[in-house]
């Protein structure tokens, strides 16, 4: 059932893109939103890294989703602020 589901959820998508881009004047890649998926994924993995060491990973579920949310709301400003800095963002 799970495989079912991921399946249509492709199908939708690649039918609502094609139905966007036809229908649409709007760029579906464009740089600001490669640049913004770019942050959005280093500060997942960064995330990432730091839960996983065992003085976090070891601690309460509520803890560690804090301390993940916490790490990815500083990393994924911080990266903002050093993008927009070098002027990559726009």
């Amino acid at each position: 059932a799970s495989w079912a589901t991921v399946a249509t959820v492709i199908v939708n998508l690649i039918f609502f893109v094609f139905l966007a881009r036809k229908l649409t004047y709007v760029k579906l890649i464009n740089k600001s939103i490669v640049i913004t998926f770019l942050k959005a994924l280093s500060a997942s993995l960064i995330m990432f890294y730091i839960i996983k060491l065992p003085y976090i990973y070891s601690r309460n579920i509520w803890i560690v989703a804090f301390a993940g949310m916490i790490v990815y709301l500083v990393s994924f400003f911080g990266l903002k602020l050093v993008f927009s800095k070098l002027k990559i963002e726009k």
